[in-house]
C-alpha cells in the first residue's frame, strides 16, 4: 500500500458536495431501483447495480464523505500527539541492538526511531 497523500485527500473532501450524503429506496415521488447513492445539493441520484452488491456499495459512498472527515481529524490528533511524544534526541544502539536512548530492547525496533519515520511521512510537522 502506498503512503496516502494527507493533502490531496483532505482538497477532494473540501471540494466534495457539502452536506448529509443518503442512501434510500425511494426518492422524491418516484421509484428509482432499491440500490440509490444520492448526494445532497439538489443532483440526480446515482443508481448502482443491485445484483453486484449495490447496497453495500452506496451505503459505502454515502458514509465516505463524513467518514473521511472523521478519520483525517483522527489523524491529525494521533499526528500532534506522536509528534508531542517523540523525543527529537536520535537513537543510539548498543552491541545487541537495543536503542540506550530510549530504553528499547534489542528485540523490537526503537518506538521513539519509528515515530520519527512517520513524522517524516507526514510533512508540516516538526
Amino acid at each position: 500500500m502506498r503512503r496516502p497523500n494527507i493533502a490531496a485527500i483532505r482538497r477532494r473532501l473540501e471540494a466534495a458536495t457539502p452536506g448529509v450524503w443518503k442512501t434510500g429506496d425511494r426518492f422524491g415521488t418516484g421509484t428509482l431501483g432499491s440500490h440509490v447513492a444520492v448526494i445532497s445539493g439538489g443532483l440526480p441520484p446515482l443508481e448502482l447495480d443491485p445484483y453486484r452488491n449495490g447496497r453495500n456499495d452506496a451505503a459505502f459512498i454515502a458514509h465516505a464523505h463524513q467518514d473521511v472527515a472523521v478519520l483525517l481529524a483522527e489523524l491529525e490528533t494521533a499526528l500532534a500527539i506522536i509528534d508531542a511524544l517523540a523525543d527529537p534526541d536520535p537513537c543510539w544502539y548498543d552491541h545487541g541492538g537495543g536503542c540506550q536512548a530510549h530504553g528499547q530492547g534489542s528485540d523490537e525496533r526503537c518506538a521513539d526511531a519509528r515515530a520519527q519515520e512517520f513524522l517524516l511521512r507526514h510533512p508540516g510537522r516538526r
